[in-house]
């Protein structure tokens, strides 16, 4: 993973929005949430994610991120649409995709506290909007 230094990250994302990707984790009838434990959202439940790295369609950063922030392989990833949504301190374009998933194991990265499988329909509190959105966008679709 490359970091960028913290001073040129904090000018370039007051300047530019930051492209990322969502990935929604289906298992059966189960999604799985991860409880954030450093910020942006700190506290919140949200999907794997993170950004594109330079070199990197967003499918493969979206198979990167899913891999090291929970150990799980897609199987499949569907791309279902991107995402416009403002942090106090950014501006983030996230594609989301659905990864179907046959193994439930979770290996937690340092960004996340916590983990869940819910039957569909059933959401974890807090829970951020643009989640929410991304739910009802995929339910939308008859993906979820």
């Amino acid at each position: 993973m490359r970091y960028i230094p913290e001073e040129l990250y904090n000018q370039i994302k007051r300047v530019i929005p930051i492209p990322n990707v969502n990935i929604i984790v289906i298992s059966g009838e189960s999604i799985l949430f991860l409880k954030r434990q450093i910020e942006p959202l700190k506290g919140y439940w949200l999907f794997p994610a993170g950004r594109i790295e330079k070199g990197e369609t967003p499918q493969e950063a979206a198979a990167r991120e899913l891999k090291e922030e929970t150990g799980i392989i897609a199987e499949e990833l569907v791309d279902i649409g991107t995402f416009c949504y403002f942090h106090k301190e950014r501006q983030d374009i996230a594609t989301t995709y659905i990864a179907k998933v046959s193994s439930k194991e979770v290996k937690l990265d340092f960004e996340h506290s916590e983990y869940k499988w819910l039957p569909k329909g059933v959401m974890p509190r807090p829970i951020h909007e643009v989640t929410l959105n991304q739910i009802m966008e995929a339910t939308k679709k008859e993906k979820v």
